[in-house]
């Protein structure tokens, strides 16, 4: 992943999305990411070698029919469950809340 950010989500139900390379500031690390982040829970993946950066300023929404993961992701971010593979990484002191 040598510098680059950016998100990667592979689901049976919607097929694999990828952004848009950007350039990366090189500056600056993303507030939290997921590298290689893999979930599942007894079924078929829900994350299958995740990548996503949040950078500072970023807005993010989330997507995604029933059962896609979306829940499971922010679950995942918020720390309220951990990885099967792979990491999360958030910068010191940073806060992550949901409704």
């Amino acid at each position: 992943m040598a510098g680059e950010w950016g998100w990667r989500v592979t689901s049976n139900a919607c097929g694999t999305l990828h952004p848009p390379p950007r350039t990366p500031h090189l500056s600056s690390m993303p507030l939290l990411s997921l590298r290689s982040v893999s979930l599942a829970f007894g079924g078929p993946p829900v994350l299958d070698r995740a990548d996503l950066g949040i950078d500072r300023g970023e807005r993010v929404c989330l997507l995604g029919r029933n059962g896609a993961g979306k829940s499971t992701l922010m679950k995942l971010l918020d720390r309220t469950i951990a990885p099967d593979d792979g990491e999360v990484v958030w910068q010191s002191g940073i806060t992550v809340t949901r409704l």
